[in-house]
């Protein structure tokens, strides 16, 4: 039966998601060899169980031309792994530099999934699948991640029962049923409307955790079980608010069953699995009564058993029908077309000969212009390079410049660069390193760590990704983290550092969206305080090589607008803008600048 859910669990359960992101994962961490091997055995190579461990075995690179691979493959195997090899490298030079989107999408069409969900209608249900892959990507590119953090980040939807979570996006719905959690169906209304299974229960509260919490009383011990309560661990507030918190359940489940039964416009069909007559079912199940409620089927069957019981002669608002065991059976497949290369090839000579691509008309793609934008990409100069698919200037580069305070740091980063890149440089060669390297972006996120937790007056808590590229090198982390301890520490001792401290409001890490036009931008402020006198100032540390405040005019000026908005800062009181650079232990004030800025006229052009 054809059916459409937007409830996703399971996610790595589908072999199309796997072979996808074990693709991706092999541009990144290419000594994989369990990525490399899920590939080799997917429809992308269709190599067969003793060819993928043959080759495995080789301990070569991946999609290596090596004349021991192909001693180990027939000739037929040898041709696809080597068009297998060609876009796997293709793919990899091309993810380095086009957004996460772009990616996902070139692998999707271009490896051949796309045409065989579409061809083969037995997978056909896989279809839907990149829609949701692409949104996981968008959500990550938002977040300014990298390959390696998207394909990382994934990972906790290899648990089976993890569910997607924020995946409200439109999907194409096919005719069929639509499945989902009442919770899910809120607000929707369809003609037709099965609950299912409505005898199977909820888990029961048994108070089996080590401690017990609850809003009046607090976090408390459990004490081992006692005669007087056999069933649960001893605990005098649970027992106490028990009664509580069952009628909690209980009207949160009636609320349930309500929205459930009000979606149906029609018809309402309730199954139960294990249908037995309840003896007073009115007493036990209605409010206040003294059964435990427990399945969808206890709260209706007050009212069921009421019109079916033999002193009731009115007549019923329904109908019950008892449906025998079926046993399963499938469709037929002989009306479906063989999912073989023959018939594909014959397919495609049908269509070249009828001329139904040559006369095909161009579909014109809308497009749709980004409805966020982010802050820190909007730069006002020219000096610009390209890194992950996003602007990033020069100035936030590893370049050896001279004079440049904490030359450690670029000592650092350019060891972290692993010596097969340094020999490729220049010449042309792709090259992904098989270990993390440490970027300037990671010190970056260091640097904002240290000076964040000096603010709130906390520990920093270190992300592992911004320290993976030199967690194994002992020296040099001790190095960075004392580097940013001292930059910290300066800033605590400057004149803006001080008057933050002594702010009667502050606030670091402050999330913002701001509508400018018709865009919506999105970001986060390092640091903004309110000072005795009134006034704010918003504070952006950068940890560039080289000042060029210029850079930041536009970035500062969102900055502005959105504390002005979000705080309801009066247009008299002022707001300073300061970049404050970590490296000069300097602090530059562009607050004319910012208010000078047209940021609705350089939004427009920057997207121009």
């Amino acid at each position: 039966i054809p059916y459409n859910t937007e409830t996703v669990t399971g996610f790595f359960s589908d072999g199309p998601v796997n072979d996808i992101f074990a693709f991706l994962r092999l541009c990144v961490y290419e000594e994989d060899s369990l990525s490399y091997a899920q590939i080799l055995r997917s429809p992308m190579v269709n190599l067969s169980s003793e060819e993928t461990n043959a080759i495995i075995t080789l301990s070569l690179p991946p999609f290596s031309d090596d004349s021991a691979v192909q001693s180990v493959l027939e000739e037929e195997a040898f041709n696809r792994y080597l068009r297998a090899g060609i876009f796997f490298n293709e793919l990899k030079s091309f993810s380095r530099n086009e957004p996460l989107t772009k990616t996902v999408t070139k692998l999707w069409y271009e490896s051949g999934y796309c045409y065989e969900t579409m061809w083969n209608q037995t997978v056909s249900m896989y279809g839907k699948m990149y829609d949701l892959i692409f949104e996981l990507a968008r959500q990550s590119e938002e977040q300014n991640m990298s390959l390696a953090s998207f394909v990382d980040s994934v990972r906790t939807y290899q648990n089976q029962a993890e569910k997607l979570e924020g995946m409200d996006i439109p999907l194409e719905q096919a005719d069929g049923v639509h499945i989902l959690s009442i919770h899910k169906s809120k607000g929707l209304e369809y003609p037709v409307v099965f609950i299912c299974a409505t005898h199977k229960g909820s888990m029961r509260d048994r108070n089996a955790n080590a401690v017990y919490s609850s809003k009046e009383y607090g976090i408390t011990v459990n004490t081992p079980p006692s005669a007087a309560f056999p069933d649960s661990k001893s605990n005098y507030f649970y027992q106490k608010t028990a009664d509580l918190e069952k009628a909690r359940r209980y009207a949160e489940l009636r609320r349930l069953v309500y929205v459930a039964l009000t979606r149906a416009k029609d018809q309402l069909y309730i199954t139960n699995g294990k249908y037995a007559y309840t003896e007073n079912a009115a007493e036990k199940y209605s409010p206040g009564g003294n059964g435990a409620l427990e399945s969808i089927y206890n709260v209706l069957e007050p009212v069921i058993n009421f019109y079916l019981s033999e002193e009731y002669k009115g007549a019923k608002p329904f109908s019950v029908e008892y449906i025998p065991p079926m046993e399963r059976t499938f469709e037929s497949t002989a009306q479906k077309r063989k999912n073989s290369g023959a018939e594909k090839q014959k397919l495609i000579a049908e269509l070249n000969a009828n001329g139904t691509y040559k006369n095909a008309e161009t579909v014109e793609k809308d497009d749709v212009p980004r409805l966020y934008l982010s802050p820190s990409h909007l730069y006002g100069a020219d000096d610009e390079t390209f890194i992950q698919g996003r602007k990033v200037t020069t100035a936030n580069t590893a370049a050896a410049l001279e004079n440049v305070p904490y030359p450690e740091i670029n000592r650092i980063i350019e060891e972290s660069i692993p010596a097969a890149a340094k020999e490729n440089s220049g010449t042309g060669d792709d090259f992904i390193s098989r270990e993390p390297r440490f970027s300037p972006a990671d010190f970056g996120t260091i640097a904002h760590t240290y000076l964040e937790a000096a603010v709130k007056q906390t520990e920093p808590v270190l992300s592992n990704t911004a320290i993976a590229g030199i967690a194994d090198n002992k020296k040099n982390l001790k190095t960075v983290l004392e580097i940013c301890t001292e930059m910290a520490e300066e800033f605590k001792k400057s004149p803006l550092g001080k008057e933050a401290s002594s702010s009667t409001w502050h606030k670091a890490e402050y999330p913002f969206k701001s509508r400018i036009g018709e865009k919506i931008v999105r970001g986060t402020i390092d640091l903004v305080f309110k000072s005795a006198d009134g006034s704010y100032t918003i504070v952006d540390y950068k940890t560039n090589q080289t000042m060029n405040p210029e850079l930041y005019y536009v970035q500062l000026a969102c900055y502005r607008q959105a504390v002005q908005e979000m705080l309801a800062v009066p247009d008299d009181v002022k707001i300073r803008c300061v970049l404050y650079y970590l490296r000069y232990h300097k602090e530059i004030d562009i607050t004319e600048e910012c208010c000078r800025t047209d940021i609705e006229k350089s939004i427009s052009s920057f997207e121009n």
